[in-house]
């Protein structure tokens, strides 16, 4: 295969970044990130989730190792990954890892996160491609591979990925997912190690679903539908919010090129120049939104989606307040997560 081709396939055409950015940030945010949120073995800490690690987090370090070039960090992080997390028998990732409550520290949900084995499968991906390790490529297989054979289901014809092997299904048989789980450049990727028909189905369903998403008054995408007989609705197990989860609906439509504009877009900045700041979250019945502020990475990815839809001085003051506020959390492992992908090199 091409070697072009496969670059394409691994979304690696991605956008530059805004020449007004403060170049020497997300510098500094990778030193923060490895010395504070990474284990010497290889665990990516979430510390306010109790000191856990997630098969999302070390997805999240893998791919920012990569971006970084630093394949020392990202073999630590791999291995940790594989030695720690890849406890079940069909390949997948086990979603939890922490202290037990007899102290000892191990696997606490062996339940699979769909979008955390797909971030490590996608990081390996581009790792594989960018040092030219066959090793890294023939994992991302597997775990390719393992995500189709064990999570992958159909509604009226409609493919998904499960948010997670069990436990995400409602009283009335529909499927609970998240659109923020749908990461299309991963799908492609995955595409052209594994089965390509399978994977631009379910990059197809992903795309439904991230328009049904925004089918309420907010206009802005819901953290979680239920989908029944092909049909997605607001889910009545979790709170009618976009936020926390569907803020990296944005964060992953930026991965992608050729670009296209996730709905939804125009109106979080109409909700930021109206007041003056971003909320972590906003009901969707389009009245009520969170009296707090969000936090640097809400804010480097609104920076990206305003880029993108051709606001460019919004786009500047979106990414200093990013780059002013991601010194104000030290600590919040998802605030330097989402931070640094939107802003790391690509």
């Amino acid at each position: 295969m091409a070697k072009s081709k496969i670059l394409l396939g691994l979304g690696l055409c991605l956008a530059m970044h805004s020449a007004t950015a403060d170049d020497s940030a997300p510098a500094k945010a990778w030193e923060h990130y490895k010395q504070h949120f990474i284990s010497q073995d290889g665990r990516v800490i979430d510390i306010y989730q109790s000191r856990v690690s997630h098969s999302e987090g070390q997805g999240y370090g893998m791919l920012l190792a990569e971006r970084f070039n630093d394949r020392r960090l990202f073999d630590t992080l791999w291995n940790w990954t594989r030695n720690n997390l890849q406890a079940r028998r069909d390949g997948l990732l086990a979603w939890n890892w922490g202290q037990r409550p007899n102290g000892q520290w191990n696997v606490i949900d062996y339940n699979t996160a769909s979008d955390g084995d797909l971030l490590v499968a996608f990081a390996l991906a581009r790792a594989g491609q960018r040092w030219q390790a066959p090793a890294y490529t023939d994992e991302a297989r597997r775990l390719a591979k393992a995500l189709r054979e064990n999570v992958a289901a159909e509604q009226q014809g409609i493919s998904y990925l499960l948010t997670g092997y069990y436990g995400y299904a409602d009283e009335k048989g529909g499927l609970v997912l998240n659109p923020a789980y749908q990461i299309p450049s991963a799908y492609r990727a995955m595409g052209e190690l594994d089965d390509k028909a399978f994977w631009e189905k379910v990059e197809q369903g992903g795309a439904t679903l991230w328009q049904a998403a925004c089918d309420n008054p907010s206009g802005l995408p819901a953290d979680w539908l239920a989908v029944r007989k092909g049909k997605a609705g607001t889910d009545e197990g979790h709170p009618a919010h976009f936020g926390y989860e569907a803020i990296r609906v944005y964060l992953y439509a930026d991965w992608l090129e050729p670009y296209q504009s996730p709905c939804g877009g125009e109106q979080l900045l109409e909700r930021y120049r109206k007041d003056k700041r971003l909320a972590p979250w906003y009901g969707l019945d389009g009245k009520t939104a969170s009296k707090d502020e969000a936090s640097a990475g809400y804010y480097a990815i609104a920076s990206r989606l305003a880029e993108r839809l051709g606001r460019g001085e919004e786009a500047k003051k979106l990414r200093e307040t990013a780059d002013k506020q991601i010194a104000w959390d030290p600590d919040g492992y998802y605030a330097y997560s989402l931070y640094l992908l939107a802003v790391a090199p690509r």
